[in-house]
């Protein structure tokens, strides 16, 4: 690989300052980001109230399966991990063969059965946004798979999709679904000049049958069914 000249290593020293210096949206970002951080979220991320080992907890985006080994450790609970790239859900499958309350799913809960073309950048893989290699997974129609695997409700589900969030909870507000999952972790992705109008859409919906517990915009955001999981300052960017 060809060394960086001084000016790409200055360029790069210097892109994220000039960034925050010239794009509105980054600079709302890393406002909501530094009070996330600050307010001590990353920690209370993983403390709920209503999970032990009975519960059923949704992951939507497992990658490596940090997040469903955190909450197993912590409660017990039984937890359906959705990941649809292929090299990362082999793994998780390796890595849970023998886990008795782990499930790996390779397929992303979509609102309609097909494949899913996704940029294969790290842990970043996107069926939105486009990226320099692919790879192709599995979305599965979520009503009719949860039903398939006996899943009727969930304590918690956590969405870290990349950009499917606009697919999938849409759709699940449709089948009636949202009102079955007790409390949702979901992080927004701002990819385009709709993700706004889209996220506010989403948030409107939520609130018919959830309330909010925090939120830092593009960032994190909790909504509960039960008004005292976690009660945090809400803020706004």
């Amino acid at each position: 690989m060809p060394k960086k000249t001084v000016g790409q290593r200055v360029a790069q020293v210097f892109r994220k300052p000039w960034k925050t210096l010239t794009n509105r949206r980054y600079r709302e970002f890393r406002r909501a980001y530094n009070h996330f951080r600050n307010d001590g979220i990353p920690t209370k991320r993983y403390e709920f109230n209503n999970l032990d080992s009975d519960s059923i907890v949704l992951d939507l985006g497992g990658f490596r399966g940090e997040w469903a080994d955190d909450i197993h450790a912590l409660y017990g609970s039984t937890i359906h991990v959705f990941e649809p790239h292929p090299e990362f859900a082999s793994t998780l499958q390796t890595k849970y063969t023998d886990h008795p309350h782990i499930h790996v799913h390779a397929v992303a809960l979509s609102s309609s059965d097909g494949d899913l073309i996704l940029s294969d950048t790290g842990d970043a893989s996107s069926a939105i946004r486009a990226g320099e290699k692919s790879i192709t997974g599995r979305r599965v129609e979520a009503g009719a798979y949860l039903q398939s695997i006996s899943v009727d409700h969930a304590n918690l589900m956590k969405v870290n999709i990349e950009g499917g969030e606009y697919d999938i909870l849409p759709h699940l507000a449709k089948l009636g679904w949202l009102n079955r999952i007790e409390t949702i972790q979901v992080q927004f992705h701002d990819l385009c000049v709709t993700s706004d109008e889209e996220r506010e859409s989403i948030r409107r919906e939520l609130a018919q049958s959830h309330g909010e517990d925090w939120c830092y915009p593009f960032v994190w955001e909790q909504w509960s069914q039960s008004a005292n999981v976690i009660q945090m300052p809400k803020r706004v960017a």
